[in-house]
């Protein structure tokens, strides 16, 4: 037969794969192969179909042939390679250059006992098990532990490590020695974890025993699974920062949109109207006296909101040179949400200020124009505040953070005290001229 195959080892081998797939656990079935399972294995070394009676004749010649025995001595390995050896091929070389560098099967073949002893702990952990650290048996080849899948419902289990030559076979009798072992804990599931591949018998008795048999080929898959842990914890990592960063974008563009516009409506030029009498001051005091309070109320509830917002993000550099993003996505829709809310009443105010007279006597101008001018100024180093981080570039701190706006806020925070203190003095002076307390 072509790959040195011969028919006796396809018919082992689609018997072996009909066990394993088949959901009633038997190891009874008819010792002597069936004439679909002669026929199925001469297609696949033919690609012809043969006359019934040639079937019959060579079923008759397979008479002495014990199908069922072989086909419970192979295993996974085995009869999928010689069902498929090309696809065997592959998925060989995809679990070795996953494990490539890292920790192997052959590795584990190679430990020492005491090493070995850790590391089979260690396996059962990184399949889902918290495992006792003082062994309930050590006898020989076999390892044994007390165990827990979940903590929380109590799922209790048996970690059996058995240890077997190299190039060694687990057998029935082997997992029927394992199943021996778990069965002296009540209730207790048996986790069997070996180096040696497993044969269709010993797997069979393993799901009939409801067991997890974690033998040389499910080894292989797990390692293969952790050495890509890390890369892929990373693109998860990569793929929350980026949502994170979505979320703070959009934000930071409804705090900009809200506060550019409070800045353009801000520095707008005061109004032409003029007052003059004492009684037309007094008026046009009380008016802007009450826009300038609702703006500061307005402008307090800003300046909490930015205060939040500034703290999502890192005072300094991650490891790796990125921005920290240190909330949720519903923190930062939250925040945006809010900017909606609040971008209305600083509107409101502002636009009341600006309907009262920009210039008048009795020290009103100058009064006036200080109001105006530390209000914008506020307004600004708002502004400036929220452009100091941009999220979009969290990958990079240094884009990400904006000295500029730093500085900027700052001159505008001094702008704005500086032009409180004036209007303090010019109502001072308003007070003695015009009676306005």
């Amino acid at each position: 037969m072509s790959d040195g195959l011969t028919l006796r080892e396809l018919l082992a081998a689609g018997r072996a794969q009909a066990l394993i797939e088949s959901d009633v656990v038997s190891t009874t079935t008819d010792s002597a192969p069936a004439s679909v399972e002669i026929a199925a294995a001469l297609a696949a070394f033919s690609g012809q179909e043969f006359a019934p009676g040639k079937l019959e004749l060579l079923r008759a010649s397979l008479s002495d042939y014990d199908l069922q025995a072989a086909a419970l001595r192979m295993t996974t390995t085995q009869f999928q390679r010689t069902l498929a050896q090309s696809a065997r091929r592959a998925r060989n070389k995809s679990a070795t250059n996953a494990t490539s560098g890292g920790l192997t099967v052959a590795g584990l073949d190679a430990m020492t006992d005491g090493a070995w002893t850790e590391c089979a702990r260690w396996l059962a952990e990184q399949a889902g098990y918290s495992v006792e650290e003082r062994p309930l048996l050590q006898h020989d080849r076999l390892l044994a532990w007390r165990a827990r899948r979940d903590q929380e419902s109590g799922d209790t289990a048996i970690v059996c490590a058995l240890r077997l030559a190299r190039g060694a076979t687990l057998l029935d009798s082997d997992m029927r020695h394992l199943v021996t072992v778990a069965a002296n804990e009540p209730g207790a599931r048996l986790v069997a974890l070996t180096t040696a591949e497993a044969t269709v018998g010993a797997k069979l008795i393993a799901r009939d025993a409801a067991a997890e048999l974690l033998d040389r080929e499910e080894l292989e898959r797990l390692l293969a699974g952790l050495a890509t842990a890390y890369t892929r914890e990373r693109a998860q990592s990569l793929n929350d920062a980026k949502t994170q960063a979505k979320a703070a974008s959009a934000a930071r563009k409804k705090l900009l949109a809200a506060l550019t516009a409070a800045d353009e409506r801000a520095r707008a030029p005061l109004p032409s109207a003029r007052v003059s009498s004492r009684a037309a001051v007094r008026k046009a005091v009380e008016q802007a006296r009450d826009a300038r309070r609702l703006a500061s109320q307005a402008l307090l509830a800003w300046e909490t909101l930015i205060g939040e917002w500034l703290a999502t993000f890192g005072e300094r550099p991650a490891r790796d040179g990125a921005l920290p993003l240190l909330a949720e996505p519903s923190i930062w829709n939250e925040l945006g949400a809010r900017a909606d809310h609040l971008k209305k009443p600083l509107l409101d105010a502002l636009r009341a200020l600006a309907k009262t007279p920009g210039d008048g006597e009795l020290g009103y101008g100058a009064w006036r124009q200080a109001i105006s001018e530390e209000l914008a100024a506020r307004c600004a180093s708002l502004l400036w505040r929220v452009s100091m981080i941009d999220p979009a570039q969290w990958q990079d701190y240094a884009a990400a953070v904006n000295d500029l706006a730093l500085r900027e806020a700052s001159r505008a925070d001094n702008a704005a005290s500086h032009a409180a203190a004036r209007a303090e003095r010019a109502q001072s002076q308003m007070a003695e001229r015009a009676g306005v307390a």
